[in-house]
């Protein structure tokens, strides 16, 4: 073979930079799904790594409270402002932070007063009021646990009358007072109070 055909060749088959560096990365790649390959064979399972931190309601809340602030719902900052008030207000009286659980006590109370509020209002024909609080209502509402089905409150109800043996409404005290802490922020009290009432008078 003639030099001229050899260099050719030569020139022809030289690897340029781009198509070496391609060449040495797809050696890498080819390594690494060994080495994966490898490791995959003898791996067994191991407690989690990462855990994702659950948000607190009161992070929930400071976090909505700026997002009303940047999206300027005035209504919606002035609703969340209250509650985070209230919040406060109970921690300075009890010397303590809250919990979640302690948190949740004092939504449902707000919710309560906002209840209450509405059908004086209502009573009063004070429509304008009647809205702004069940706008807030609904805010407030957000904070609440999830709320037990018709159905299954009525079953705890009733196997709660039978757990205490309640017979007539001599024994409501008794029921209510093993019911509530059972349903705390997780179904209306006048609603619970309301069951009770009615299946105790019918003989229980």
């Amino acid at each position: 073979m003639g030099r001229p055909i050899r260099d050719s060749l030569r020139a022809a088959t030289k690897l340029t930079p781009f198509r070496a560096a391609q060449y040495n990365f797809d050696k890498l790649q080819a390594k690494s799904r060994q080495h994966f390959s490898a490791a995959a064979e003898h791996w067994t399972p191991g407690p989690a790594r990462f855990l994702i931190k659950v948000m607190t309601i009161r992070e929930r809340l400071e976090a909505d409270i700026l997002a009303a602030m940047r999206s300027r719902d005035q209504q919606r900052l002035d609703a969340l402002r209250y509650l985070k008030s209230a919040i406060n207000r109970v921690e300075i009286d009890r010397r303590t932070t809250l919990d979640d659980e302690g948190v949740t006590e004092v939504v449902v109370r707000q919710v309560k007063d906002r209840r209450d509020s509405i059908r004086m209002f209502e009573e009063g024909g004070r429509q304008d009021l009647v809205e702004k609080e069940t706008a807030d209502l609904v805010i407030i509402e957000e904070y609440m646990p999830p709320q037990m089905g018709e159905e299954e409150l009525m079953a705890l109800i009733t196997e709660t009358i039978s757990q205490v043996g309640a017979e007539s409404m001599r024994d409501k005290g008794r029921v209510m007072g093993r019911l509530m802490p059972q349903l705390q922020g997780k179904a209306d009290g006048q609603q619970v109070n309301a069951i009770v009432t009615r299946i105790l008078e019918s003989g229980g």
